[in-house]
Order: structure tokens, then sequence, then C-alpha cells
């Protein structure tokens, strides 16, 4: 059987590190809490961001983390849909995965940062950012409630500064 030929990425031959400029994506989906439905969501962020060509860790932790909110959303939260949002820009990408569905409220929640004993962290801390813009190149893991019970778990990753040209 005859090899074909690569399928033609969007930023053509010789890409190199600017092509993280060349896409942006907002994309939410809106699952049914049914158990293995965290595949689906992971899969989906992983073939978009392979799509658009980025660093193959930043993939990886990114599904990575679509998956385990997911699961963790199936198996911990009542409500009947779960949300996951795929942010992609200039700088980096995020994602967040939710019990809280805002397509279908048509309102953003005040979401507050929860330490790794469960407890809202109140004092002294801003509400958390939507996109988690936290410095560095990976926001890690990160856990939000709403003072009446909703999640979110989600995960900022940035692109590597590009190298300098000559």
């Amino acid at each position: 059987m005859p090899r074909t030929a690569a399928p033609p990425t969007p930023f053509g031959p010789g890409h190199g590190a600017r092509r993280y400029e060349a896409a942006f994506v907002d994309l939410t989906l809106t699952m049914e809490r049914a158990v293995g439905s965290h595949h689906l969501v992971a899969h989906t962020v992983h073939d978009v961001l392979t799509a658009l060509g980025r660093p193959s860790w930043t993939v990886h932790r990114l599904a990575d983390t679509a998956r385990i909110a997911g699961q963790y959303l199936v198996g911990h939260t009542t409500t009947a849909r779960y949300a996951a949002r795929l942010h992609v820009d200039a700088e980096g990408a995020t994602i967040t995965v939710s019990d809280y569905c805002e397509a279908l409220s048509g309102r953003s929640p005040v979401w507050l940062a929860v330490s790794r004993a469960d407890q809202r962290l109140v004092d002294d801390v801003p509400p958390a950012d939507p996109l988690f813009l936290a410095g560095g190149e990976d926001s890690g893991l990160q856990l939000h409630r709403t003072l009446d019970g909703h999640t979110r778990i989600g995960r900022r990753c940035t692109w590597p500064a590009a190298p300098p040209h000559g």
C-alpha cells in the first residue's frame, strides 16, 4: 500500500514558533452527566489542540485535566449536565470543566479558589479569574467553587517563548 503524505496543516511549511499566533478558539461542550462522558471531552480537547499544532506537553496536560475534571464531576455532582470550555489564544490555552452551565443560564457566578483541604479561600483572596491567568508556564490543576456549591476544575498553560531569530 503506498504511503500518503501527511495532511497539510493550516500553518504551511516551516511554521516554527509563530504557529501559536495563528488560531483563536473558544469552544464550549455541554455534556450529559453520564459515565464515560469525560473521555469524549478529553478526546475533543486533545484533537483540537493537536490540529492547531500546539506543543504535545500542552495537549497532554490539558486533555488529562479535562478527563480528570469530567470524571470528578460525573461522580461528585447531581446536576444533569456539565460544561467543558476550551479557550485558546496567542498566549496559551485554558480548559475549565464545571457543573455550572454558563451557556444555559446566561450569567457567570463568582468563583472562589479552594484549598487542598477543600476549604474555600475567601479571606484576602480575590474571586478566581475565569481564565486561570496565573504566572508561569502552567497554572497547575485548580479547583474553584461558588457559594451555592457549584464546582469548576481547570488549568491554564502558556505557550513557550519563541526562539530568537537570527
